[in-house]
């Protein structure tokens, strides 16, 4: 009777997560085809522009000033804008897309997709695109902040770097930032994310990194014209082909943004070796056929492994670390397609690769975060939030991490208390957790986001504005 009741039980939340999903893919669906009727319809009352007849070239000749002209007043030239500002200035700058907005959205991303270049990208073995390397042994003091999966959900994405520019640490100036992949999908959002990614990357340059995640897995077929992937939910697919469908550039485009997407980085911070990736270790049954290069962080296979073999394997051990769970068992037996690792197998490949932590999202979590085997694998979620209607999880409290030097923060970013309260203490806003050195050997309270009630002010009035652009 138990054992019958567990499976009802299990069935009920299978069935809300469907019904929830298939609501999201709708709302997107819906607001895309209301966007693209106005948008059609702006284009039908649009007059016809008039043709204008070629003129001939002419040379323009400055004429010489004349003695009794006053020279021009002098004006101050206007201040350059730090980071920090231009990267406030681009998260309030992005509104919920209307139809009016639609096309020089679209132009925007596809010069960006057209211009994107990883310059390492090549389909051979030697190339260096799949991972990055970060070496900060000799800057302890520089941070790199970590974010999971957004899943569509801009106010997730705005609330973390609002956050962060709270802080007496210039992150923006100093920081590199890893985003761990799954940027759409699930959510009720498509172009703001990706709009906001790109812009941060133009501000932020090298120093912000996006890794593929399994729902950067798109492919374009051309005999189709459209973007196909194995992944589902992919309302982000299904609603690029359809408003695309006369724009295949765009779709060839973005499915080639996304496939030169790298799939790790190989930190080397202090004393300990970090791995982010969006997902998972290898399988064990690819353990004893390669490791990563402790001085720059790629795969390298041993002798006796065919070098017609080698880069198949490693496509198929990257394919790997954008697919798997960790488990609390100690071993798990490893299937095909998504699979479980366990305890001892994660030892045995941090041990062989001497990796002493692993940063990873894929599945949520309810705090924003989650720890296993000794707080040495952290998965990250960045999505979340039950006020959040962005969101495809709202019973998650969104979170992101800061690694710097030994220590890692975890922070939430739970702005909308904000909000909610109306207070100015934003130490009791963001859910700050405590934890004992004991119980939490490498993770540390961080407490420099204890906020002046002025910046709590700032914080509140930025993500008003954030907030207002989406309800209004």
């Amino acid at each position: 009777m138990i054992i019958l009741l567990g499976l009802y039980i299990a069935f009920i939340s299978i069935l809300i997560i469907v019904v929830v999903q298939l609501i999201m893919t709708f709302r997107i669906w819906a607001k895309l085809k209301q966007l693209n009727a106005k948008f059609d319809s702006l284009n039908q009352e649009a007059p016809e522009t008039e043709k204008v007849e070629d003129k001939p070239n002419v040379t323009v000749v400055q004429t010489p000033k004349k003695e009794t002209e006053k020279e021009a007043t002098h004006v101050a030239p206007i201040p350059k804008k730090t980071i920090k500002e231009r990267v406030i200035e681009a998260i309030l700058s992005i509104k919920e897309a209307e139809a009016e907005d639609l096309p020089s959205i679209m132009k925007e991303l596809k010069s960006y997709f057209s211009d994107y270049k990883n310059e390492d990208y090549t389909k051979d073995l030697s190339s260096k695109a799949y991972f990055r390397f970060i070496d900060l042994r000799n800057t302890p003091e520089n941070r790199v902040v970590v974010i999971g999966d957004i899943h569509s959900d801009y106010n997730s994405l705005a609330a973390a770097l609002l956050k962060l520019s709270a802080s007496d640490y210039n992150y923006f100036e100093k920081a590199v930032f890893v985003f761990l992949g799954d940027y759409l999908d699930r959510g009720s959002v498509l172009f703001e994310p990706l709009l906001l990614l790109k812009r941060l990357k133009e501000i932020l340059g090298d120093r912000l990194i996006l890794l593929k995640g399994n729902h950067e897995s798109v492919n374009y077929d051309k005999d189709k014209q459209q973007i196909t992937t194995k992944v589902t939910p992919n309302q982000s697919c299904v609603c690029l082909n359809e408003y695309c469908v006369k724009d295949q550039d765009f779709l060839r485009l973005f499915a080639y943004f996304y496939s030169t997407l790298p799939i790790y980085v190989y930190l080397k911070a202090m004393e300990k070796n970090v791995l982010l990736t969006h997902a998972a270790i290898p399988r064990d049954k690819f353990l004893a056929s390669f490791h990563f290069d402790d001085t720059n962080g790629c795969i390298i296979f041993e002798s006796d492994v065919p070098t017609t073999e080698r880069l198949k394997m490693r496509n198929t051990i990257l394919k790997d670390m954008i697919w798997g769970d960790p488990s609390e068992y100690d071993e798990k037996i490893q299937a095909e397609g998504r699979f479980e690792f366990g305890s001892k197998q994660f030892e045995r490949f941090a041990k062989s690769n001497h990796i002493s932590l692993l940063f990873r999202s894929h599945e949520e979590a309810a705090k924003g975060y989650k720890t296993f085997y000794e707080n040495r694998l952290y998965t990250i979620f960045s999505t979340g939030n039950h006020e959040n209607s962005q969101t495809g999880y709202p019973s998650v409290e969104p979170a992101f991490a800061v690694i710097q030097g030994n220590q890692v923060f975890i922070e939430n970013s739970y702005v909308y208390k904000i909000i909610k309260e109306g207070t100015s203490n934003v130490v009791n806003l963001f859910n700050k957790q405590k934890y004992s050195d004991k119980q939490h050997e490498n993770l540390r309270l961080n407490d420099e986001f204890m906020c002046n009630e002025e910046k709590g002010k700032q914080i509140r009035e930025a993500f008003k504005e954030v907030q207002t652009a989406f309800t209004s």
